[in-house]
């Protein structure tokens, strides 16, 4: 008998992320974010997810870190902006 696979709070994170990216191609999911684990486990661990209220908690974390990402690359482009102004004064 086989070990079942503890899956991280990355994991989650991926699996809720390729079920929006590949819509629940869990072939591609697996092919592209956990080659070590089975397409079927993936998907069955994504139905656990959204019966216990899981997958709508990795999906908030996932949109929360987007957009810290891309506030960071906001910030970044005006700073670059402020020092090539003072360069040019």
């Amino acid at each position: 008998m086989t070990i079942p696979h503890t899956f991280t709070d990355r994991e989650l994170e991926l699996i809720a992320h390729g079920s929006v990216e590949f819509q629940k191609d869990w072939r591609m999911i697996s092919h592209m974010y956990m080659p070590y684990l089975s397409p079927i486990s993936i998907k069955n661990k994504y139905y656990k997810m959204v019966k216990n209220g899981q997958l709508q908690v990795s999906l908030r974390r996932l949109r929360h870190q987007e957009q810290e990402s891309s506030d960071d690359r906001i910030i970044d482009a005006l700073y670059k902006m402020a020092v090539n102004c003072k360069v040019i004064m």
